[in-house]
């Protein structure tokens, strides 16, 4: 996991990255914070939680002011 979150954020520094993983170990977690990633969720999940994580990456994003895109969960819409 860890070189995925290097090579995403080498290659797309300008977006978010939020890894949803099984792997719920603090040596599992720490080291992909600390190669970039925003945030971490672990499987199983929520999917209201993971909506709601998704929306304070983009409210953190420096593109979330440019409002390209919005995305779609189904019916929750998230700008």
């Amino acid at each position: 996991m860890l070189s995925v979150g290097n090579a995403l954020r080498f290659a797309a520094a300008e977006y978010p990255i939020l890894f949803l993983t099984a792997k719920a170990k603090d040596e599992d977690k720490l080291p992909v914070f600390w190669a970039g990633a925003d945030d971490y969720l672990c499987k199983p999940f929520n999917v209201d939680e993971l909506i709601l994580r998704v929306r304070a990456i983009l409210r953190r994003s420096k593109n979330s002011k440019e409002k390209s895109h919005p995305l779609d969960f189904g019916t929750e819409k998230c700008d």
